[in-house]
């Protein structure tokens, strides 16, 4: 009997020792799940701020592609026309040069032509001065009737 009261003494202290365990273990599990509860809902909090702001970026992205798509655009319509304005550049530039060596043309043969009369009228005042005006002989050389010398 002794080892029956003795067992079962044991075994009431090893059922108190097990609805300890049982609460103790119970208010444990209560505390670990609210903790994963509250890391989960955190968790989610996050993967749904990632989410929001990956959405942003994922919209500012497409939004500044979309400004590359367009001045892309633009940058190849000016590259066009600063081509055809350069086209046309070079033409007004080429036909100034021409009107510019014309002109200087003009003028290099306009200074040698007033270089030359400057010089025929040197050269005529000085014969007039050298040789001053005769006065004309009233016979005709070689003019009217003609004489018949035999």
């Amino acid at each position: 009997m002794q080892r029956k009261q003795k067992l079962t003494e044991q075994e009431s202290t090893m059922t108190k020792k097990l609805k300890n365990n049982l609460v103790t273990n119970r208010q444990s599990e209560a505390v670990l799940r609210e903790r994963k509860d509250r890391i989960e809902q955190e968790v989610e909090n996050w993967i749904q701020r990632y989410d929001s702001d990956l959405g942003e970026k994922q919209d500012r992205i497409d939004d500044l592609t979309e400004q590359l798509g367009q001045r892309t655009t633009d940058l190849e319509e000016l590259d066009e026309k600063l081509f055809l304005l350069e086209k046309e550049y070079i033409v007004v530039v080429e036909e100034r040069q021409k009107e510019r060596e014309k002109k200087e043309e003009k003028d290099r043969v306009l200074k040698l032509q007033t270089v030359a009369v400057i010089k025929l009228q040197y050269h005529w005042r000085r014969y007039r001065k050298l040789h001053p005006k005769r006065p004309k002989s009233k016979k005709g050389k070689g003019k009217g009737k003609k004489s018949t010398k035999k």
